[in-house]
């Protein structure tokens, strides 16, 4: 059966699209509907969107971890609250992924100081601070591989799945298989034609506004000749060409 993706350009959707749909939903129907609620923008400003957001929501963690990495390796100790929820961080840095995350902003400095780690207490906390990161990595990868693989083409039957099966069992399997691939491709053809509808009406909404325009454009040209045509009789003279040549 074809991927999530390869569906999307059957159905005539543009590639780079459909990649940015396919990878921000992982689901066809998901994609179906990204593609639908951003049909009216560009390229250019998904990418540039996609960009500005970079991953936020899955790199908050590691923001912080390296915020306070850095902390501990320039050995700053200085004091600020957050006014708004009490919480108290050794430097700015730390303050300002604070206020990024929670959208607090009322910061003072305090005249307390947050008691400075001892050595042994340093390397500890720096190296569970990179375990971390190299873990959530890790993790990151491992997601990845898999995302691959849902976009890949499936095949629900194994050879050795099918060695260990009755003569009966395969049939029966087989068949089953069959019945689901028949309702995927039908499902498939009717998303294309639903897709294919979607854009023909928009094409026909354009054009129809686009008539109206031009009509709306017509009908003001029209005014102003009447209008010149008028103003022309009061003063005695012959009307300007050129408005008369809209005729």
């Amino acid at each position: 059966m074809p991927s999530d993706l390869e569906q999307l350009l059957d159905m005539g959707f543009e590639k780079a699209r459909a990649e940015i749909a396919v990878k921000k939903t992982g689901g066809l129907q998901g994609a179906l509907q990204w593609l639908e609620d951003n049909q009216d923008k560009s390229l250019e400003e998904i990418e540039a969107a996609a960009a500005a957001k970079g991953d936020d929501a899955n790199d908050e963690d590691e923001d912080e971890t390296r915020a306070q990495i850095a902390e501990l390796e320039t050995g700053q100790a200085r004091s600020l609250v957050c006014n708004e929820c009490g919480k108290r961080f050794r430097n700015k840095d730390l303050a300002s992924y604070h206020a990024t995350k929670t959208e607090h902003a009322d910061f003072s400095e305090s005249t307390e100081e947050i008691a400075p780690l001892t050595e042994d207490e340093k390397k500890a906390r720096l190296e569970e601070l990179r375990e971390r990161l190299k873990a959530k990595k890790a993790a990151q990868s491992v997601e990845d591989k898999e995302e691959h693989k849902r976009n890949e083409v499936n095949t629900s039957l194994r050879t050795p799945d099918l060695l260990r099966l009755t003569p009966a069992q395969r049939i029966r399997q087989k068949a089953t298989k069959e019945t689901q691939d028949a309702k995927e491709e039908l499902q498939r053809k009717e998303q294309i034609k639903e897709a294919a509808r979607k854009r023909a009406e928009k094409m026909e909404d354009m054009e129809a506004k686009k008539r109206i325009k031009a009509k709306i454009e017509e009908d003001k040209a029209e005014r102003r000749r009447k209008a010149e045509e008028a103003k022309a009789a009061r003063e005695g003279r012959a009307p300007e060409v050129g408005l008369l040549e809209i005729r």
